[in-house]
């Protein structure tokens, strides 16, 4: 059977450079906890070598495996075991693995990840507004399973892949697919399928060398933002009757639609998005964040009425992605293909990995609605090439997930026609009117100005208003004016102007307005969104309605059972893992 064994503890940090002295480490860490917070960009930047033993697990099943799990290690790793090298992986914000078998011994072994937030050639990110953290700052697990095991090598993934589709009546078909390593004619794969309140509604055995199936479930329980129902996939490997492993997988069936004149809408209602853009760092922390603090964060966005999050601008936790399924998000995630191009063959394969990566290991969620390919990628200016590993980029999420809509985030002197258009499904402009240039006036006449050439429907987030390359109407960029100290709530501020503006309807958040609009509606419009927006300049008072700091209980879920399942009062939402044990 698996076994999970946390390497959190007992690692000692040394830098090769002479930078810092040798200490004493617990994961998750990053050496920039401190120094990544001052805003300025001197931080660390460095390579750092994380070293601890282990002793390598007996697997009681034949042929046993054991590997080393990374969950990220920013931004490039090599893994050694006893000196040998075990792997190489480039990319801050993704799980890898390493089969280490070979490389082990009876007793004490040496384990030594050597980790550089260093920048390379090939690497992104390499320029952006935010912190590229140093260090171990998810953890490293230790994993032992028998020779024929459900996939642990392809690209970080879960080794299941579930496609839940709601049917015309009412009912759900649940698209099943797992990989087995190491399968022969003895070995099966059990399937089965609990709904939101932990009861089995359909099951299915197959062979473990032709494992798909589609399975029917009736009277299926819808996922939306507002009730997150959850149903979880068992997997269990058998050999005569034996169990060799399992995997269990929380999914949600969900339909969504984005349309120039109906905008977004969730298993067929309309369904306005009000959100934020999040990172993945606190104060004195960094990034190295602890399970209660991605719920905590989650449930934070969820109280100041949000029910849309753009994740910047890489891969986040599992423990994030699976608070938004649980609490109820749609989720905007992307790959830090971000600012500057990189050319050439190496760079591009580095972002064809990285999308991979994020598809490959985030495809079960269904809070995921959209697969981000680049953000304000013409900072450092365009090029043919440049255009050209953006379309390839578009064909490679299509490959790896049809179900889902890409997207792109344009900064804001894109031109509104150019070769940038036309690529992914949904389009959106970044505009910082009042923050790094301009002034806060200047947003009514970027909401008003003249319609582009092509019709866009509008899919808004904090930060971004995105565009499909649609027949209908055209629809207004929004800004992103975030002062200090208001962020959590100025989507509520942004909505406000868009509805009481006669003639425009609820333009923002899912449906169309019409930038050529009557003089009359236009002037009205430009004038309540600057009446709106002049106030998020003052500081707001410190009171009960405007705090966001949480203050319920911390529990893993960090939400009301109310909250996270209106259907099922009194329950919270159902989740299946696999225990870990700390060596």
């Amino acid at each position: 059977m698996r076994n999970v064994v946390s390497l959190n503890e007992n690692w000692t940090l040394t830098f090769p450079k002479g930078e810092r002295p040798a200490e004493a480490v617990t994961l998750p860490h990053t050496w920039n906890a401190v120094d990544g917070m001052d805003g300025n960009g001197s931080y660390l930047r460095t390579t750092g070598v994380y070293t601890r033993t282990f002793t390598a697990p007996k697997q009681p099943l034949a042929g046993g495996r054991t590997y080393i799990e990374v969950l990220a290690a920013a931004l490039s790793a090599t893994v050694k075991v006893n000196g040998t090298v075990a792997t190489t992986h480039e990319g801050g914000y993704s799980i890898f693995r390493a089969d280490v078998t070979d490389l082990c011994h009876d007793g004490e072994n040496e384990l030594t990840i050597e980790v550089s937030n260093e920048d390379t050639p090939s690497m992104y990110p390499s320029s952006a507004d935010f912190t590229f953290y140093g260090g171990l700052y998810r953890g490293v697990n230790l994993i032992s399973v028998p020779n024929t095991h459900f996939d642990l090598d392809y690209f970080g993934g879960p080794g299941i892949k579930v496609t839940p589709k709601p049917a015309a009546d009412g009912g759900a078909t649940f698209e099943i697919k797992s990989y087995v390593t190491n399968p022969d004619e003895n070995f099966t794969v059990q399937y089965s399928i609990e709904d939101p309140y932990g009861f089995e509604v359909a099951s299915a055995t197959r062979p473990a060398d032709n494992t798909a199936v589609t399975l029917y479930v009736p009277d299926a329980e819808l996922w939306s933002m507002d009730e997150p129902n959850l149903y979880t996939v068992i997997a269990r490997l058998q050999r005569c009757n034996e169990s060799y492993d399992d995997l269990y997988v929380n999914v949600g069936v969900r339909s969504y639609t984005v349309t120039p004149d109906g905008g977004f809408s969730i298993n067929g209602v309309p369904t306005p998005l009000r959100g934020v853009s999040r990172h993945q760092d606190r104060l004195y922390k960094g990034n190295a964040l602890s399970i209660d603090d991605h719920y905590e964060d989650a449930q934070i966005i969820k109280e100041v009425g949000a029910n849309t999050i753009r994740l910047a601008h890489y891969q986040h936790s599992q423990d994030f992605y699976n608070a938004c399924d649980s609490i109820g998000f749609a989720v905007w995630a992307e790959i830090p293909f971000i600012s500057v191009f990189k050319p050439g063959e190496d760079a591009h394969a580095h972002c064809r990995r990285e999308m991979t990566e994020l598809i490959i290991q985030n495809y079960n969620h269904p809070s995921i609605m959209f697969w981000g390919i680049s953000n304000e990628i013409l900072i450092g200016g365009i090029s043919q090439e440049l255009v050209e590993r953006h379309h390839d980029l578009q064909k490679l999420c299509k490959e790896l997930d049809p179900t889902r809509s890409t997207t792109i985030a344009h900064v804001s002197h894109t031109p509104t026609d150019g070769p940038m258009h036309h690529i992914t499904d949904l389009e959106s402009y970044n505009h910082y009117f009042g923050w790094y240039g301009g002034k806060i006036e200047d947003n009514g006449p970027c909401w008003t100005s003249s319609t582009p050439s092509t019709p866009i429907s509008v899919l808004a987030f904090r930060n971004t208003a995105a565009k499909a390359s649609s027949t209908g109407t055209a629809a207004p960029p929004s800004a992103r004016i975030i002062p200090r100290n208001t962020r959590p709530y100025t989507m509520n501020i942004w909505h406000r102007p868009l509805r009481i503006v006669p003639g425009s309807g609820p333009a923002m958040y899912g449906t169309c307005s019409t930038l050529a609009a009557q003089p009359a509606t236009r002037a009205a419009w430009q004038a309540a969104t600057i009446r709106a927006l002049l106030p998020l300049t003052a500081k707001p008072a410190r009171t009960a309605s405007t705090c966001t700091r949480h203050t319920g209980p911390r529990t893993r879920w960090c939400t009301s059972t109310a909250a996270a399942m209106p259907s099922a009062p009194g329950k919270p939402p159902k989740s299946r893992f696999t225990p870990i044990r700390t060596a």
